[in-house]
């Protein structure tokens, strides 16, 4: 596999991903994704399968996983401020309305008249269920819908909120996993699934932030061409 282009001015990412799986995210360092069609699973077996006996409920939905893990090592600071979590979702939407075989325009997936919707679980690495890598509308503990340009998740340490998202690696004495899920419900009139931009960052993660004005950026952090500098590095 390769990328090409013949000019000296264009830049891009190229991922690999497997149907169904989940893609690793670097911290401060934003992603390109797309949805695609999968099963949501509302029971998973030991071994993380869909369970698809009659009794178990299935139903399909365009859908993205990604994990992201953070180590008791990755935080800079002890106590209730270790390993606080960034994610930033920036929905691609080129064209608002989209017509099919001569259908009424619809409004493209992505876009604010029908965003994606992210859906988050952590747990310490001991402890994760099946069920917790891939939350979905009915297994969450976080959602957000991604109805503007950017959508900001930030998980922090709340005890008025224990169940809030987030996992302390300090705390729990291991790496605490991050389950994601960029999500749309099943569609049947040939729209294409959504794509969008993932960012994930830690209290530890120093990036480099590019100067732009437009699209504003969000709550006053820019997400986009970030670039990382690992802060225990020496030189």
């Amino acid at each position: 596999m390769f990328a090409y282009d013949d000019t000296a001015e264009t830049t891009f990412t190229l991922t690999l991903t497997t149907g169904g799986g989940h893609t690793n995210l670097l911290p401060g360092r934003p992603q390109h994704g797309n949805t695609r069609l999968g099963a949501i699973c509302q029971t998973r077996r030991a071994d993380g399968t869909c369970d698809t006996s009659p009794a178990a409920s299935v139903s399909k939905a365009e859908v993205a996983y990604y994990r992201l893990l953070v180590s008791p090592s990755s935080a800079l600071f002890g106590g209730n401020e270790a390993g606080h979590v960034s994610l930033v979702l920036e929905p691609v939407c080129n064209a608002t309305t989209f017509t099919w075989e001569g259908m009424e325009e619809r409004c493209a997936i992505g876009c604010a008249c029908d965003p994606l919707e992210l859906y988050a679980w952590s747990c310490a690495e001991s402890e994760c269920k099946p069920e917790d890598e891939y939350p979905h509308p009915g297994h969450y503990q976080v959602k957000q819908t991604a109805a503007q340009s950017y959508s900001t998740v930030f998980l922090a340490h709340d005890r008025y909120n224990p169940n809030n998202g987030f996992c302390n690696p300090k705390t729990a004495g291991q790496p605490c996993l991050y389950f994601l899920s960029v999500y749309h419900a099943e569609v049947e009139d040939g729209r294409e699934g959504g794509s969008f931009t993932i960012t994930a960052s830690t209290n530890k993660d120093v990036t480099i932030l590019p100067t732009r004005r437009n699209p504003a950026p969000p709550d006053g952090l820019v997400s986009s061409s970030l670039d990382a500098v690992d802060a225990t590095a020496g030189g």
